[in-house]
């Protein structure tokens, strides 16, 4: 028929993806199925998915129930979220429902719904907006840009807007050339509109 039937422990190859389960039932040509208390680790974005139910479905496509999603090895991640569905498409997307972001163990914010990136490779583009305010600064926006030049470098251009202070410039940059040495700088620019004398 083509199906295969696991039970035990459950380890298969796709590609360079490990999928991990109690059990699993497979169409070995189609590369469809499901596996019972599984994870799937994705080469790729070095990222472990785990859920009381998966899906692999049709291409890279998984689908997750009571879903566990990190980027850290070992049995206590660094970082973890959490979500009671996700559905995950390599090279894409992960798409996140009732998420709880975990430091630790520990529940540290919510969200209902969330979207983030699944990609194999690092990608130019902006980052998450950093917000906030202090009596100094104002109320404060920051909406860096990460530039992906190559894999052993980068770069980041930040625009902090502050509504006491002004406009901040400013950009860090990242080398790696091998293993052995590494190049961070980071440079600011701000005309400040807060003047004091000494």
């Amino acid at each position: 028929t083509g199906w295969v039937y696991l039970k035990g422990n459950v380890q298969v190859y796709f590609g360079k993806d490990k999928l991990s389960a109690k059990e699993a039932e497979f169409d070995i040509a189609n590369k469809v199925g499901w596996l019972k208390d599984g994870e799937v680790f994705m080469e790729g974005p070095h990222a472990y998915f785990s859920g009381k139910r998966i899906n692999k479905h049709w291409g890279d496509m998984y689908s997750f129930r009571e879903a566990k999603i990190t980027t850290c090895d070992g049995d206590v991640p660094a970082w973890s979220m959490s979500a009671d569905e996700a559905i995950v498409e390599i090279d894409g997307y992960a798409l996140l429902w009732n998420t709880s972001f975990k430091v630790k163990e520990q529940s540290v914010a919510y969200s209902p719904y969330m979207v983030i990136p699944a990609k194999k490779e690092r990608q130019s583009g902006f980052l998450i907006p950093d917000v906030g305010y202090s009596h100094d600064n104002g109320a404060m926006l920051n909406i860096p840009f990460f530039l992906d030049v190559d894999k052993s470098q980068n770069l980041t251009v930040n625009s902090d807007i502050m509504t006491k202070r002004g406009v901040m410039l400013g950009s860090e940059y990242w080398a790696r050339p091998d293993t052995n040495d590494q190049l961070w700088m980071r440079a600011d620019w701000l005309s400040d509109s807060e003047t004091s004398s000494a």
